[in-house]
C-alpha cells in the first residue's frame, strides 16, 4: 500500500534547497556589522601590524575568513574602533 503523506523526490529537494537557503540567510543576517567585528578584533589586528604586517596583509588575512571589504573601508573602520578604544580607557 503506497504511503500517502510521502512527499515525492523533487519536493524534497526543493524543501532541502529552501532550508539550506533560509539557513544561510539567517546566518548572513546574525553577522555582527563590520564596525563591531573590527573592534572584536583590534588587539589581533594591531599586534600583526606591529609585528610588521601590512593593512594589505590584514586585509587579505580578513578577507579568507569571510570579512569582505574595501581597504578604504577597512582604514576608516580600523580608525574609528581604535578612537572608540582611546576614548573608553580614557587616553
Amino acid at each position: 500500500m503506497p504511503d500517502n503523506n510521502a512527499v515525492p523526490a523533487e519536493e524534497t529537494t526543493s524543501l532541502e534547497a529552501a532550508e539550506a537557503a533560509l539557513d544561510r540567510l539567517a546566518t548572513k543576517l546574525a553577522t555582527p556589522p563590520l564596525a563591531t567585528q573590527i573592534r572584536r578584533l583590534l588587539p589581533k589586528i594591531e599586534r600583526a601590524l606591529e609585528a610588521g604586517a601590512s593593512y594589505a596583509q590584514v586585509l587579505e588575512t580578513l578577507r579568507e575568513c569571510g570579512i569582505e571589504m574595501p581597504m578604504t573601508t577597512f582604514r576608516s573602520t580600523l580608525h574609528r574602533a581604535r578612537l572608540k578604544r582611546d576614548r573608553e580607557e580614557g587616553r
